[in-house]
C-alpha cells in the first residue's frame, strides 16, 4: 500500500484545498521529514490573490516549514553542525517527483513536465 501525505493546493485563484499525496521517493543521499507545522508568507499571498502572471495552478504552496527528521538514507549524519536543508522545488503534479530548475521554470525529470513555462 503506497504512504500517503497530505498537501495543501491552491487549485486556482481563491479555492485551497487539502489533498492526499503519495510520499515523495526518497534519493540516494536524502532523507525524508515529517511536516510539523507550515507558515503562510508573502508568496502563497500571491498564490491564492492569483495576481502572479507565472504561477500555474494546481499549485502546492507551504515552502515556510517547520519538520523533523522522519528517514534518513542510512549513511546520513545530521550533527548540529552541518543541520537540514530543504528545497523549495516544486513536486510534478503529474508522478509525484521532485521537479528541478530548468533555467527560470522547473522541470520532471521523470515525465518531463513543467511548471507553466517554455
Amino acid at each position: 500500500m503506497t504512504e500517503m501525505m497530505r498537501a495543501v493546493v491552491c487549485t486556482e485563484p481563491g479555492k485551497l484545498d487539502i489533498v492526499e499525496r503519495p510520499l515523495p521517493r526518497r534519493q540516494a543521499g536524502e532523507a525524508l521529514v515529517r511536516i510539523r507545522r507550515i507558515g503562510v508568507c508573502g508568496t502563497d499571498m500571491h498564490i491564492y490573490q492569483g495576481n502572479q502572471p507565472y504561477f500555474v495552478y494546481p499549485r502546492v504552496m507551504g515552502h515556510e516549514l517547520a519538520a523533523e527528521l522522519d528517514r534518513p538514507a542510512p549513511s546520513t549524519v545530521v550533527t548540529p553542525t552541518n543541520g537540514v536543508r530543504h528545497s523549495d522545488a516544486p513536486i510534478c503534479m503529474q508522478c509525484g517527483v521532485q521537479m528541478q530548475r530548468a533555467g527560470s521554470c522547473h522541470a520532471c525529470p521523470s515525465c518531463g513536465s513543467t511548471s507553466g513555462c517554455s
